[in-house]
C-alpha cells in the first residue's frame, strides 16, 4: 500500500494490488531515487531478472498473467495464463525532476547493439583525435562521435568488437563492405550480424547448448522476444552467470 512511487511510468499500478513487479534505481550519489515504480496489471507479476546497459537503460524480465499488462510495440498478445515479458526503461540519466522514462517491448528496432558494445573510456583512449574533438566541444562524448562517424570509419567501439577480425571471420561481409553495401563491418554487425548471433566470441558460445540448457530462453526465442540465444546471453545471461557452452 505504501510502496514508494517516484517518477512512475505506469500510472495507478502498485497501489494495493497483491503481486506486481517493481523496479527502483538509486542515483549515482546514493542520495535519492532516480525512479521507483511498479510494473503490472490486475493479475500477478514476478520480476526474474534486471540489468542496466552502458547507456543506463534498464531491462526487466519476468512473467505476468495480467490481461491488461501494458504493452508497446508488442510482438504478440498476452493470454490468460502466465506469459514472459521483457521491458526496457529508457533513461536520460538526468536529475529526478527532469527524469523521463517509459516501458516498451524489446524489438529489433529497440535493441541498440551500440549501447552494449561501446566503451567510452576505451574509445577515447584509443582515438586521441576523438578525445581532442570532445575536449574542444565538437562532439558531446565519444559515443556521439562513434554513432555519427566512428562506426563508419572502421574504429573499434570496445574490446568486445574488432573490425579487422570481424571482416576476416566473415568474408561475405568483407565483400559487401568492399561493394559499399555496408559502410563497415560494424555497420553490418549492428544491423544484421548481432541479430544473427555473430560475434568474435561465438567460438566460445554454443547456441544449441544454451537453448537446451535454458528452456525459458528457448521459448522466448521461439516467441520472438529474443532473436537468438546469443542475444539473450549478451543482454542478460552472461551477467546472470549462465554458461554459454
Amino acid at each position: 500500500m505504501n510502496f514508494p512511487i517516484i517518477n512512475e511510468f505506469q500510472e495507478g499500478v502498485g497501489l494495493g494490488l497483491p503481486d506486481d513487479a517493481f523496479v527502483s534505481k538509486v542515483s549515482n550519489s546514493g542520495l535519492f531515487l532516480d525512479f521507483s515504480a511498479t510494473i503490472g496489471g490486475v493479475g500477478n507479476e514476478s520480476g526474474n531478472g534486471i540489468v542496466i546497459d552502458p547507456a543506463q537503460n534498464t531491462y526487466v524480465v519476468g512473467f505476468s498473467d495480467s490481461i491488461d499488462f501494458p504493452v508497446i510495440d508488442a510482438l504478440n498478445n498476452f493470454g490468460l495464463e502466465s506469459n514472459a515479458f521483457v521491458a526496457k526503461i529508457i533513461s536520460d540519466v538526468t536529475p529526478p525532476e527532469f527524469f523521463q522514462n517509459f516501458i516498451q517491448y524489446l524489438t529489433v528496432q529497440q535493441i541498440n547493439p551500440i549501447e552494449i558494445y561501446f566503451d567510452e573510456e576505451f574509445y577515447l583512449e584509443n582515438n586521441v583525435d576523438v578525445a581532442r574533438f570532445v575536449q574542444n566541444g565538437l562532439f558531446t562524448n565519444g559515443l556521439d562521435h562513434f554513432i555519427n562517424q566512428g562506426q563508419f570509419q572502421g574504429r573499434n567501439p570496445s574490446l568486445l568488437f574488432d573490425e579487422t577480425t570481424y571482416l576476416i571471420e566473415n568474408p561475405g561481409v568483407a565483400e559487401a563492405v568492399d561493394n559499399n553495401v555496408f559502410n563497415s563491418g560494424f555497420d553490418h554487425f549492428i544491423n544484421v550480424g548481432f541479430f544473427e548471433g555473430r560475434d568474435e566470441r561465438t567460438t566460445a558460445f554454443d547456441e544449441r547448448f544454451y537453448l537446451a540448457s535454458n528452456p525459458g530462453v528457448a521459448l522466448a526465442v521461439e516467441n520472438g522476444i529474443f532473436n537468438s540465444g546469443f542475444e539473450h546471453f549478451i543482454l542478460f545471461g552472461e551477467a546472470e552467470g549462465r554458461a554459454g557452452n
